[in-house]
C-alpha cells in the first residue's frame, strides 16, 4: 500500500482475554499502510509480527520486544464493518515485507548478502524467509498457516488445510454454529456462538448438540445441520486428503495406531505431505512415543524445512529423549532456534485459546 493508495477505514470492537467483545458501540479504525490506529491507539506496522484472521475477528501478533501502549504479545477485535479481507491481507503483505527487507539489509551489512533467499505465498501474498532453509518440495507459511507445494503441483485445495486451533492438527477448520438449548427455565443459559474447527474436533460436540437438545426440538435442526457439514463437507469431500479426518478423529479417540495407520496412507498417496507427517509426530508424541515422534516431525521437515511447528515439536521430542546431540544439530540447521512446545497437548492453552477458537 503506497502513499497514493486510500487509508482502508472499518469499524471494530476490542476482544477481551476471554474472548468477549469489549462494550457496546464500534469504534473507528484506519490503516495507512504504516500505522494501523486504533481509536485513539497508533500501531506502527513495523510493531506487527502476522495476523490471523477467524470469521469477522483479526488477532494481530505483536512483537514482544517493541511494545505499544497497552498492548502485549496480541491483541484481538471484530471488524463490524469495512474491508476485512483487504486489511487482512494488506497488514500480512506489508508486514512480512518489512521483516524480510530488515534481514536481507542485516545479511548485505554483514557481507552475506548472498546467502538471503525469499519466497512470496502464492494463497496469501505475504513474504516468506527461507534464508538458511534447505530447499524442499513444500514451503510453510507462517502468515496463513498453509504447507504448500513450492512447484505448484500440489492438492488444488491445499491452502485450505492448516493447524485446527481446537486440536492443533493438519486439517481444514471451518466455522461451525454450537446452539445449546435450556430443557427447563434457570437450568443454563442459552448458548449460542460460532466456532472453528476441523471435522475430527467439532463431531463429538455436534452429537452433544444433537442429544442435549433433543427434549425441546428447538435446537435440533442447527445440530442436525452441523452433523451433515462434519460429515460430507471439509476434509471429508477431499479426493486427495480422503481419510484424514478419520485419522484425526481416531487421534482424538486414543487410538493411537490407527491414527498413526491412516497418516501414513496418507502420506504415501499425496507424496510431499509435512502436515500428515506432523500429525503422526502429534499423535505419537501425546502418546509418549517420543521416538516414533522425532522420526515423524523429521519426516516433516524433510518435506518442508521451514515448518516451525514440526521444528518445535521435534526440539521437545529430542529433549524428552535426552538427546542433546540431536538437539543442536537442529538448532545449528535452523536459522533461528526452534522454541521447543509447551507439550503434545491437543489444545491451544492461555488467553489466546479463548480469543482465537470462538465468536461469543
Amino acid at each position: 500500500m503506497d502513499s497514493m493508495t486510500p487509508a482502508l477505514s472499518f469499524r471494530f470492537q476490542y476482544i477481551n482475554g476471554r474472548g468477549h467483545e469489549m462494550g457496546l458501540i464500534s469504534k473507528t479504525g484506519q490503516f495507512d499502510g504504516q500505522t494501523l490506529q486504533l481509536d485513539r491507539e497508533m500501531l506502527p506496522v513495523d510493531h506487527i509480527l502476522k495476523v490471523q484472521r477467524r470469521h469477522d475477528r483479526l488477532i494481530l501478533h505483536l512483537n514482544p520486544d517493541r511494545p505499544v501502549g497497552c498492548f502485549a504479545s496480541h491483541l484481538a477485535f471484530d471488524v463490524t464493518s469495512g474491508a476485512i479481507d483487504a486489511i487482512h491481507s494488506s497488514l500480512n503483505e506489508i508486514a512480512s515485507s518489512r521483516r524480510t527487507a530488515g534481514r536481507r539489509h542485516r545479511l548485505e551489512e554483514a557481507g552475506a548478502g548472498e546467502s538471503f533467499r525469499s519466497a512470496e505465498c502464492p494463497h496469501c501474498r505475504a513474504t516468506i524467509d527461507l534464508t538458511g532453509f534447505d530447499e524442499t518440495p513444500q514451503i510453510y507459511c507462517d502468515y496463513c498457516d498453509t504447507v504448500y507445494t513450492a512447484n505448484g503441483s500440489g492438492p488444488v485445495d491445499e491452502a485450505a488445510f492448516s493447524l485446527c486451533d481446537q486440536t492443533r492438527m493438519y486439517a481444514q477448520s471451518r466455522g461451525f454454529m454450537e446452539l445449546f438449548v435450556p430443557m427447563f427455565t434457570g437450568w443454563k443459559p442459552w448458548r449460542c456462538r460460532r466456532v472453528h474447527a476441523c471435522n475430527a474436533a467439532f463431531k463429538r460436540t455436534a452429537y452433544k448438540m444433537l442429544l442435549c437438545n433433543l427434549p425441546t426440538l428447538v435446537g435440533v435442526p442447527t445440530a442436525l445441520l452441523q452433523l451433515v457439514r462434519v460429515y460430507r463437507g471439509g476434509e471429508a469431500k477431499s479426493v486427495a486428503f480422503r481419510g484424514l479426518s478419520k485419522a484425526n478423529y481416531h487421534a482424538i479417540s486414543g487410538k493411537t495406531d490407527k491414527a498413526i495407520a491412516g497418516y501414513r496412507d496418507l502420506a504415501e498417496r499425496l507424496g510431499p505431505a509435512a502436515g500428515v507427517h506432523y500429525n503422526a509426530g502429534l499423535v505419537a508424541g501425546n502418546a509418549e512415543f517420543f521416538a516414533e515422534a522425532s522420526m515423524a516431525f523429521g519426516s516433516a521437515l524433510e518435506d518442508c524445512s521451514n515448518y516451525r511447528p514440526a521444528a518445535e515439536l521435534l526440539a521437545l521430542s529430542l529433549q524428552r529423549l535426552g538427546d542433546q546431540e540431536a538437539l543442536a544439530e537442529l538448532h545449528a540447521r535452523w536459522h533461528e532456534d526452534p522454541v521447543p512446545a509447551a507439550s503434545f497437548g491437543l489444545r491451544l492453552t492461555g488467553d489466546l485459546r479463548k480469543v482465537m477458537t470462538g465468536v461469543a
